[in-house]
């Protein structure tokens, strides 16, 4: 179980990669970590991860999303979204689970995470300045970036949303001493 709790960590770690290539890859890492996670609980019989405030009010908010589905014009459509929302309580379960017993996972995540918000950062700015990418991608519009992905214009959005992880990272590796993270946290 070691060896595909081993497995499963260093497919988390490139998460935010997968961010880049758009919801199918994201999506799939945190789908199947989250069964991942459910498969090791059931198989270690453990479910201290379950008994705290959080996991509770998560499957209070679970519960109420699919009985609120059935009063959705389209009930079909709404519980196809509403019910597997259950992944992402599991895989937040997971992340804990990593950093307190996996050594090393947040180190790691934290330095990938760092490094594609910086390079997609360098590269809008790239982009920006010169009017095409570091791959040579020209923005569909004159009036927005786009950086490394394509014809979608979410450059901003994905900054945006990503920034509370980075700098979450930027103070765990502060904690941490690691000079190098420490030298580039004032250019972010």
């Amino acid at each position: 179980m070691d060896k595909s709790l081993n497995i499963i960590s260093n497919i988390i770690i490139f998460l935010p990669i997968a961010l880049i290539t758009g919801p199918f890859f994201s999506d799939l890492i945190v789908s199947v970590s989250a069964i991942f996670f459910l498969y090791y609980c059931i198989k270690t019989n453990n479910f201290q991860f379950f008994n705290n405030n959080l996991s509770r009010l998560f499957l209070v908010f679970w519960a109420y999303i699919i009985f609120t589905s059935f009063f959705s014009e389209n009930i079909l459509v709404s519980l196809k979204v509403s019910i597997p929302y259950i992944r992402f309580g599991l895989f937040v379960l997971l992340i804990g689970y990593l950093i307190n017993n996996k050594k090393g996972f947040l180190k790691k995540f934290s330095i990938i995470t760092i490094i594609v918000y910086c390079g997609v950062l360098f590269d809008s700015y790239f982009q920006f300045i010169f009017g095409f990418n570091i791959f040579g991608f020209v923005s569909p519009r004159n009036d927005r970036l786009s950086s490394f992905f394509g014809d979608e214009m979410i450059v901003g959005s994905f900054l945006s949303r990503l920034f509370p992880f980075v700098l979450f990272c930027i103070l765990i590796a502060s904690n941490e001493s690691n000079h190098k993270i420490k030298f580039f946290s004032p250019f972010l």
